[in-house]
This record gives structure tokens, sequence and C-alpha cells, in this order.
């Protein structure tokens, strides 16, 4: 084999090389962006559900001051009601 060939046959290597590591890295990059993008999408699924929760718990809350200041309102009223007595 003469030396041009096997500088020929070193340079169609070194390409197929180099387009399969292209190709191995543009795989990547797409499984990586497939990766964030569902990351991404997680989050904000998480995101949603914790504003949910923390609206339930507001909810919540709301309606325990509410059923306090019945339960007080009420205590106040039969404090200032007369008695009766049978």
């Amino acid at each position: 084999m003469t030396e041009s060939r096997v500088r020929q046959q070193i340079t169609e290597s070194e390409a197929r090389s180099d387009a399969a590591q292209a190709q191995l890295e543009d795989r990547l990059h797409e499984r990586l962006t497939l990766s964030e993008r569902g990351t991404e999408e997680s989050l904000s699924r998480l995101r949603r559900d914790l504003d949910a929760h923390g609206e339930t718990q507001r909810r919540l809350f709301a309606e325990v001051l509410r059923a306090r200041a019945t339960i007080t309102d009420a205590m106040e009223h039969d404090a200032r009601s007369p008695s009766l007595e049978l």
C-alpha cells in the first residue's frame, strides 16, 4: 500500500470518526434538552400543586377564623342575654 493511500485511509477514517462523534453529540444534546424540558414540566406541575395546596390552606384557615368568630360572637351573645331559668 502506498503512502498516499494510507494517508487517504487515515483521512477517511478521521472523517467517519468526526461524523460519528458529531452524531453522538447531537443525540446527547437532544436527550439533555428533552430531559431539561421534562424537568421543567415536572417543576411546573409541582409549583401548580404547591400553589393549589397553599390556596386550600388559606381557605381552610379563613374558615377556621370565621368559625372562631362565630363561636366568640355566640359566647358573647349568651353572656349578654339574661339567663333563662325554668
